[in-house]
Parts: structure tokens; C-alpha cells; sequence
């Protein structure tokens, strides 16, 4: 939510600081929250799903050729495209890697 809520104000600081500031944006405030924001995001992100959601870290700059530099439309289409690319590159793990994957017979349990 506070990276949405941070759209309008980057998007200000696109232009410059002295744009953004006539736009009505604070660049000081807009940047502190922002690094915070994007700290606790990473730090959670990593903690709930481990080292794999650093594969979507490259969304953001597949999206951003696609949608062009405006935050209100990159963020939604990093929203769909991330678990996109995590589904693709699983399904594609899966079948590459397939052969050295087995199931396990009943006298590996024992």
C-alpha cells in the first residue's frame, strides 16, 4: 500500500526536484519514505519467501520497458507479471530438470 500510495510523488521526481516541488511533492520526505518502504518490502519479501524472490527483482525492469517510466502503470503490471515469471521459471525448472526428479519408493523411508 505505501508503495502506491508513493507513486504520484516519484513520478513528480521523474522531472527533478525543482519540478516536483512545483508539482507539490516534498522530494525530501518522498525519497526518506521511499528508501524505508522499499527496505521493509525487500527484508519481508525475502524473509517469507527466501532467496527465489530476488528472481523477481528484474521484473520491474522487463515491465518498465513495456509500460514506459509512469509508477501508476508499472506497479499493477509488476503485481501480474512477478508470479507470472515465478510460475515460468518453475514450470520450466521442472521440465528441464525432470529426469533427476523421482519419487521416492518405500524403502527410502525406512
Amino acid at each position: 500500500m505505501a508503495a502506491l500510495l508513493l507513486a504520484r510523488p516519484l513520478n513528480a521526481m521523474a522531472m527533478g526536484d525543482d519540478a516536483a516541488r512545483s508539482l507539490g511533492a516534498d522530494p525530501r520526505r518522498a525519497r526518506i519514505v521511499a528508501i524505508v518502504t522499499v527496505t521493509l518490502l525487500c527484508g519481508a519479501a525475502t524473509a517469507a519467501c527466501g532467496p527465489i524472490i530476488f528472481v523477481g527483482l528484474m521484473v520491474p525492469h522487463l515491465v518498465r520497458a513495456l509500460t514506459g517510466l509512469d509508477l501508476r502503470r508499472l506497479l499493477p503490471f509488476c503485481a501480474v507479471l512477478s508470479p507470472a515469471l515465478m510460475l515460468a521459471a518453475d514450470v520450466l525448472g521442472r521440465v528441464v530438470v525432470r529426469p533427476s526428479e523421482r519419487a521416492p519408493s518405500g524403502r527410502e523411508w525406512l
